[in-house]
């Protein structure tokens, strides 16, 4: 098997990884709120914020903007391996290097967005926390599902999309031949 193809694939599943370990770590902290005692604003969260993160997180965050990208980033680390790509192909795949600037940049806000709203969640008492968590849930297992059948789908029939791949570029050794 070719190393690009293992990379591909190691980036692949070691993203999906991520967001299976978020996942479960959420869904004990989600089922525990189940056994305290709800009321109808609880319900009302419940529905409100699990419509609203698998439409803005599920939908718009991952399966119309980061999967395609993730998909064709795939697809060029496939074709392009190198070492650097391969060892660390999740993060090269989610655009923390092999990218433009403003794409890494990007992924840096991101993550850390996403740890703000991580701690941001841990402030709260259950069962508030739980009823995030299950939105949370429910759009992360979108995304996961969304990436994974985009880079299927892209790695089957190729993509559109633009992989913003930047390789870093090897420093030119000065031309002896001119001396």
């Amino acid at each position: 098997m070719r190393l690009g193809t293992v990379a591909l694939w190691w980036g692949t599943l070691g993203f999906m990884a991520l967001l299976v370990v978020g996942i479960q770590r959420m869904w004990g902290i989600a089922l525990d709120s189940l056994s305290y005692p709800w009321t109808t604003s609880h319900y009302a969260l419940l529905i409100v914020n699990t419509i609203m993160m698998a439409w803005v997180e599920g939908y718009r965050g991952f399966q119309q903007s980061f999967s395609p990208r993730f998909a064709a980033r795939s697809i060029s680390l496939k074709r392009n391996p190198s070492l650097l790509g391969f060892v660390l192909a999740p993060l090269a795949l989610m655009g923390f290097f092999h990218a433009p600037l403003r794409r890494i940049i990007g992924a840096i806000a991101l993550t850390l967005g996403i740890v703000a709203i991580v701690l941001f969640y841990r402030a709260f008492p259950q069962p508030w926390r739980g009823i995030l968590d299950f939105g949370v849930i429910v759009g992360l297992s979108w995304g996961a599902i969304a990436t994974l059948l985009a880079v299927i789908n892209a790695n089957a029939r190729g993509t559109d999309v633009d992989p913003e791949w930047r390789p870093a570029v090897s420093p030119r050794l000065p031309d002896s031949s001119r001396a």
